[in-house]
């Protein structure tokens, strides 16, 4: 079964920050497109330590602080639903949302 992913891309001064909500998995890139790449193989990392471990994907791991959550859905606009290309390992869909640096203290 596809495991979704709500991602919130988020600007924080000259970086971006793609920070998983539904695992606290984040990753930070110089663009959108080098955060998303980022996140992508921090995600494909995470499981593959867990298949190592022999552990269920992401098991143990926190959702992301509330705070990440309210400016994905009170201040971010959506991206397309994403199907994640990469290594054998990763979910299958990623649904992104983009919001201003600003939303987290708002």
């Amino acid at each position: 079964m596809p495991r979704i992913i709500h991602v919130l891309l988020i600007r924080e001064g000259d970086s971006w920050v793609a920070q998983a909500l539904d695992v606290d998995i984040a990753a930070q890139g110089r663009s959108v497109p080098l955060a998303q790449k980022a996140f992508i193989q921090a995600v494909n990392a995470q499981l593959r330590l867990d298949a190592a471990h022999g552990r269920e994907p992401f098991q143990g791991i926190p959702p992301a602080p509330e705070a990440y959550w309210e400016a994905f859905f009170k201040h971010a606009r959506a991206l397309e639903q994403t199907v994640v290309e990469g290594e054998d390992v990763v979910p299958a869909y990623m649904i992104r949302a983009i919001a201003d640096e600003g939303a987290l203290t708002a």
